[in-house]
Order: structure tokens, then sequence, then C-alpha cells
């Protein structure tokens, strides 16, 4: 990331532009691929720090927004704890879809992870599950 304060054109006063550097580089390299829908410079390994032209990609609002980083307090995206059980839930078209109620919610993050390739393909998020001990 790198700012930069310039003068405004007309009256008095300054402005800061923050320009980031993936999307610069994706800018100037990968424009050909860039589209209406797909117009958000995102990085497939998910390091926006790793500019690669390999690891540089234009994606939708809605990839973008599945590949957030989960605050659930479980860890996992989609899970939800309901008394002594877990459910799995995906959003497909802005609706909640029921994947299904689990014993784990390691079984309903990997619910999840199933069903997300299943609709999403490349796109889809995946919940990082820790091997068991």
């Amino acid at each position: 990331m790198f700012q930069k304060t310039e003068k405004c054109e007309q009256g008095s006063g300054y402005r800061t532009v923050t320009i980031y550097l993936h999307k610069l580089i994706a800018e100037r390299h990968l424009a050909g691929t860039r589209s209406q829908e797909r117009n958000l410079v995102g990085c497939l390994n998910g390091n926006k720090l790793d500019c690669r032209l390999e690891n540089l990609v234009y994606r939708s609002r809605s990839a973008a927004s599945r590949l957030r980083r989960s605050s659930s307090k479980l860890g996992y995206t989609g899970v939800y704890q309901e008394n002594n059980r877990y459910r799995a839930v995906i959003s497909v078209n802005r609706r909640s879809l029921h994947i299904g109620m689990f014993a784990t919610a390691e079984e309903a993050a990997l619910a999840y992870n199933k069903k997300s390739r299943e609709l999403y393909g490349r796109e889809g998020k995946l919940n990082q599950i820790a091997p068991q001990q």
C-alpha cells in the first residue's frame, strides 16, 4: 500500500490517494481478464502481499465476500451450535440453504466444504480443519 497527498484541482485543500500494490499490478498486467462482473482483485492464496501475476485474479463481489475470514465463535464458516449439535448452512442466491445437523463442529465444517465445492467450485470458501490429536 502506498499513500500520496495531492492538491485538489478546485479550491484549496489536499486529498490523500491510496494505491494498493496488488490492484496496481492487476490493472497493468491482467486488464484483459477484467469484466463488468469480475472487477475486484483477489489473491488465490489469500495473501495480499504475494503480488505475483499467477497469484492475482479478478473476482466478482460475491466470490470475494465468500472468501472473507470468518468471525464465527466456532472458527468455521457456516457452522452454528444449537444445543449440543451443530448446524451447517450455506448461502445460495442470498438465501440460506440448510445442509444438515451434525454431532461435531468438524463434521459440520466438512459438510459445508463439500457443499461449497459443489456449488461454487474453486471460488467456494473452505474451512480449515485442524487434525485430530
